[in-house]
């Protein structure tokens, strides 16, 4: 189960890093309701998320009872596909990064710099979109479920397997949220300091983490095939 687990944790990172993602926890977390925003679009997050688990899981399960090797080479060829498809959104986003030499400042997107005044059951329903509508996300939740429920482990395992991948999933908004929540007088200071750094570092960011994602299509696509 070891390996197995070290494999679900690095698929779930890749998909907790997300700058986007968290660049939208932050400025949910700068509004005047940020003390019951930040919380439901943590919820929502964790929600979608959840639910797409639970799809891979039942997806997974099928293919392994399913005694045809059809089904297995389909998802396979869909996920490599996936993984070039993200390898070249990532080689895309890191040749039109901004330069050094650009003399206009780094701007989120006008739709982030606007969730600073976004009501509580808008950031519930923008935590559950962010999280369920990304190629990226779904691509990896779907590799990392396809590991969980294909491996030999027990009913009990596979259900720890799941939580574990479902919480580091949502470590990239879960850590500002708690922070805020709990890191006192300085936590509105703090995260002030992430947004400027996101706001500066988002294109190459945004750009390795894809990559990354793509790297781990890749590599499960072909594993499935070979």
């Amino acid at each position: 189960m070891g390996g197995v687990l070290l494999g679900v944790v690095a698929i779930a990172l890749a998909v907790a890093i997300s700058p986007m993602r968290t660049s939208a926890a932050i400025l949910v977390l700068l509004s005047d309701r940020a003390r019951r925003a930040g919380p439901l679009y943590l919820i929502g997050f964790a929600v979608g998320i959840s639910l797409a688990t639970g799809l891979g899981l039942w997806l997974g399960i099928a293919l392994e009872i399913d005694s045809s090797h059809q089904p297995r080479r389909a998802v396979s060829i869909v996920i490599l596909a996936a993984g070039l498809l993200l390898l070249a959104l990532a080689s895309w986003s890191w040749q039109n990064r901004p330069r050094k030499t650009d003399s206009a400042a780094p701007v989120l997107p006008r739709w982030l710099r606007s969730l600073e005044g976004l009501s509580p059951p808008m950031a519930l329903a923008l935590g559950f979109g962010l999280s369920v509508l990304s190629f990226k996300n779904l691509g990896l939740i779907l590799v990392g479920t396809l590991r969980i429920a294909q491996d030999d482990t027990t009913k009990v395992e596979t259900l720890l397997l799941a939580v574990v991948f479902i919480v580091v999933c949502c470590l990239g908004v879960a850590i500002p949220v708690l922070w805020y929540m709990f890191g006192g007088e300085r936590s509105t200071e703090q995260l002030g300091t992430w947004k400027e750094w996101l706001t500066t570092h988002s294109s190459w960011a945004t750009a390795i983490s894809t990559a990354i994602g793509g790297l781990l299509l890749v590599a499960k696509g072909l594993e499935g095939l070979i």
